[in-house]
C-alpha cells in the first residue's frame, strides 16, 4: 500500500484553496491548507510536506519570502 503524499496548500483564495482541496484529496493525497503566510509557516515548522503549493501574493507575506523562508 502507497502512503499517500502530504500536499500543503498556501492561498488566501479560500474558494480556489478548496477546490484544490477536494480535489487532491479524491485522488487519495493528504491536503492541509493555510490562508497566510504566518500560519504556512507554523504548519511547515511541525509538518513535513512533499509538494506545497504556494500562492505568490498572501496577505502578510510574499510567496518569494516564505520561500526563502522554507529553504532556511
Amino acid at each position: 500500500m502507497k502512503i499517500p503524499d502530504k500536499i500543503l496548500i498556501v492561498d488566501d483564495d479560500i474558494i480556489l484553496g478548496e477546490s484544490m482541496v477536494k480535489i487532491l484529496k479524491s485522488v487519495g493525497h493528504q491536503v492541509d491548507i493555510a490562508n497566510n503566510g504566518k500560519a504556512a509557516k507554523t504548519m511547515i515548522q511541525n509538518q513535513f510536506y512533499n509538494l506545497i503549493l504556494l500562492d505568490m501574493r498572501l496577505p502578510d507575506i510574499t510567496g518569494i519570502e516564505l520561500l526563502s523562508m522554507i529553504n532556511k
